[in-house]
């Protein structure tokens, strides 16, 4: 779903201040295509655990994303209740 991908590209610069593609523009797709986002522990102060939700948000291929935002609030809630 392209609302679960455009989620976690806003998720992703909220967490770590940054977007996760930069560049200019054939750069930035080049990065999307190969899905070469930077983990975002790497970047800021966040749990590493955090890094497999977003990353997932983001993956080229459809079926390795989030079927539903439902599953994304999950994920994102039990991380947060662990913490």
């Amino acid at each position: 779903m392209t609302d679960v991908y455009q989620l976690g590209a806003v998720f992703y610069e909220l967490f770590t201040g940054r977007p996760p593609f930069e560049g200019q523009p054939f750069e930035v797709m080049k990065q999307i295509e190969s899905g070469e986002s930077t983990p975002p522990s790497e970047i800021a102060d966040v749990p590493a655990a955090l890094d497999d939700i977003l990353l997932r948000t983001l993956a080229t291929e459809k079926a390795e994303r989030y079927e539903s935002v439902l599953y994304l609030r999950d994920d994102l809630q039990e991380l947060f209740d662990r913490s």
